[in-house]
């Protein structure tokens, strides 16, 4: 596991307060999303690894058994990810996102942010 994942604050990325729920989360997702997405600012760097960050945040926090697992870790650090079995990477967040029929609502909120900016590119071309 990568160790700067332990110094991450994924409610901060978000914006959210550690209690915050599914809806906001996904609320504060959605308006992070469609202002970093790489499709709305190409060629900038800086959004895209903002989008990453942001997307990473979201697949943790959304997902109860990976929020359980990340605030432990957060409160006792690396000595509980050692026993947890907790694999974390950015590949295994988008995959469980896309192919576990459990996160229907996450690839769902992706298709409607790529929808939105593909009618805000559109529009704003007219």
């Amino acid at each position: 596991m990568n160790r700067e994942f332990y110094y991450k604050d994924y409610y901060k990325t978000l914006g959210v307060n550690r209690e915050a729920g599914s809806e906001e989360i996904k609320k504060a997702f959605r308006q992070l999303a469609l202002q970093c997405h790489p499709d709305r600012n190409p060629g900038d760097k800086n959004a895209e690894e903002r989008f990453k960050s942001v997307s990473e945040a979201y697949g943790v926090l959304i997902d109860p058994e990976k929020r359980r697992t990340y605030e432990l870790i957060q409160q006792r650090g690396a000595d509980a990810a050692v026993g947890s079995g907790f694999r974390y990477t950015q590949e295994d967040i988008f995959g469980d996102m896309f192919r576990n029929r459990d996160f229907g609502t996450p690839r769902k909120i992706f298709s409607e942010i790529c929808s939105e900016i593909r009618e805000r590119t559109i529009s704003s071309r007219i």
